[in-house]
């Protein structure tokens, strides 16, 4: 069941050590918070629905992480991937490059953790099935 492998996702990477998935809850679950409980919830949209708008648009990897890195260093309206309108843009966090794109990287490569109402939020307003 999805719920279950999201919950255990989540508890392993609040305690794993790895530096990438570390930076990652500290820098950007803040606001993307995969446990949140629906889309009237939340603050920003979960970072797994960003990562696959951003995966949809840069197709190589070195192009994802040069954008979504430059992004998270100094967000603007230019550089947002979709709409701001009902989030807002994304407020200059602290964060150097190396560390904006350690999160690139991972972001791209792993499989995230996503709230269980993200299916099918997707599907009824997005790009069909998450």
């Amino acid at each position: 069941m999805h719920s279950e492998v999201n919950k255990t996702t989540i508890e392993v990477s609040k305690t794993d050590s790895n530096p990438a998935q570390l930076l990652l809850t500290k820098k950007c679950y803040t606001c993307h918070n995969p446990e949140s409980d629906s889309h009237d919830n939340i603050i920003t949209p979960p970072l797994a629905a960003i990562k696959k708008k951003y995966k949809k648009t840069y197709k190589s990897k070195a192009l994802f992480v040069s954008e979504f890195s430059a992004f998270i260093l100094n967000p603007t309206e230019e550089r947002a991937i979709g709409p701001t309108h009902k989030f807002g843009l994304m407020p200059k966090i602290e964060i150097n490059k190396l560390e904006a794109e350690t999160i690139a990287n991972f972001v791209y490569q792993t499989a995230l953790p996503y709230p269980d109402w993200l299916p099918q939020h997707w599907e009824e307003k997005h790009e069909g099935k998450f």
